[in-house]
């Protein structure tokens, strides 16, 4: 009988399984994008808060406006770069991701809001937040805009 209960233990997921995050691919996030038929553009710079920095008080989601300063991507190749983003945090934990503190150039994955505010929406994972991407792997992303699609070999680019 412990056998059989020490089995069913180790068998069940525990916290940290069901918290464990998947490095993301912002290859993947744009093709999930794609197949919605999204307006979907991909930021590499710099945000700041435009006034406060947010911080969670209740379990309620976060929207926040931001400064971005950098490069954007989107159909026609580059394109120019919005001023002010929104940030919305829709998970509700202190676990929860953030946006990532300091001057620090990264790769963002943003989706027109039907405002028309470019906005960058994460969860537990920070699954839209991505390393500074190489410039091979940028110019992976303006193939994956003109082709509306990135293909498994651009989705490995962002995996190794």
């Amino acid at each position: 009988m412990r056998v059989l209960l020490v089995l069913v233990v180790i068998a069940l997921p525990g916290v940290g399984h069901t918290l464990s995050c998947l490095r993301p691919n912002p290859a993947i996030e744009l093709n999930r994008y794609f197949k919605q038929d999204r307006d979907v553009a991909v930021l590499i710079g710099e945000i700041e808060p435009a006034g406060i920095r947010p911080f969670r008080l209740s379990t309620e989601k976060i929207s926040a406006a931001y400064h971005f300063s950098g490069t954007a991507y989107g159909m026609t190749g580059e394109v120019r770069a919005p001023e002010k983003i929104r940030y919305v945090s829709r998970c509700a934990g202190n676990w929860c991701s953030s946006v990532p503190k300091g001057k620090r150039e990264r790769l963002f994955v943003a989706v027109k809001s039907s405002d028309g505010v470019l906005e960058i929406t994460t969860g537990p994972c920070n699954e839209h937040h991505h390393a500074t991407p190489e410039d091979h792997q940028i110019r992976a992303i303006r193939l994956c805009f003109a082709s509306r699609g990135c293909s498994s070999r651009i989705i490995q680019l962002f995996d190794d």
